[in-house]
């Protein structure tokens, strides 16, 4: 999806659980932003319980932002 995006001129904006380091090909594919709905360094067993209101911080800043 970044790719053809990318032969558009259009900007993606990716929204994932958690990232790894060594973003670059995500970028070089065409993603504009990264945005994690991981806020603390937590095990998925604790994480998962606030999904909801972590997306939810993530969005609204992801609007502010545009």
């Amino acid at each position: 999806m970044a790719r053809r995006a990318k032969k558009q001129s259009k900007d993606v904006i990716a929204v994932v659980g958690g990232s790894e380091l060594g973003m670059d090909a995500a970028c070089e594919a065409g993603v504009r932003a990264i945005f994690t709905i991981d806020r603390l360094p937590q095990d998925l067993s604790v994480s998962r319980f606030q999904s909801k209101e972590n997306l939810a911080f993530v969005m609204d800043n992801i609007l502010r932002m545009l």
